[in-house]
């Protein structure tokens, strides 16, 4: 009788390992992977560019993306959602990211206008990578059936985590 119990807790424990490690393939080359080449790898090209043109072309494929991924508008969480898990504020924000950089396009690099203003822009994309990259993804994990990644809004989750 005895053999029979501990034989079924191992085929359960089994079930459970080969459960969860289909879960973890299935997420880091399914999810995982498709956020970053349809929306991840577009801003991390904006962040490592060196030159505003370059930074302009990226940052229209992220906005892009964002736009035929349906993350221009709705909320990035199930519950307690609030203006920071709304899209559309992440999305204006982008917006206003991209109109600083086509402005500063057109200032001469040389001036100490533009090295000034080239700082600042480079601060907001640091800024909007912390901050609007983490709802987008958890946006896109909702979308995509990882509904448990984004039970709550991520500033909630990221103080919990901590």
């Amino acid at each position: 009788m005895k053999a029979k119990a501990v034989g079924a807790i191992v085929l359960v424990l089994v079930i459970v390992c080969v459960g969860w490690l289909g879960y973890w393939a299935w997420y880091e080359t399914v999810v995982s992977y498709h956020y970053d080449t349809e929306l991840g790898d577009f801003y991390d090209f904006v962040i490592s560019s060196n030159d505003v043109p370059t930074k302009i072309v990226y940052m229209n494929k992220f906005i892009g993306s964002l736009e035929s991924l349906g993350l221009d508008g709705g909320q990035s969480c199930m519950y307690w959602q609030r203006p920071d898990s709304d899209l559309a504020y992440h999305f204006t924000i982008a917006l206003s990211l991209l109109a600083r950089l086509e402005a500063l396009n057109n200032i001469a690099p040389k001036s100490f206008e533009y090295s000034m203003s080239y700082k600042q822009v480079q601060d907001l994309i640091t800024c909007f990578e912390h901050n609007s990259l983490s709802v987008y993804r958890q946006a896109y994990m909702l979308r995509h059936g990882v509904w448990w990644e984004a039970v709550f809004p991520y500033e909630l989750l990221s103080c919990i985590i901590k």
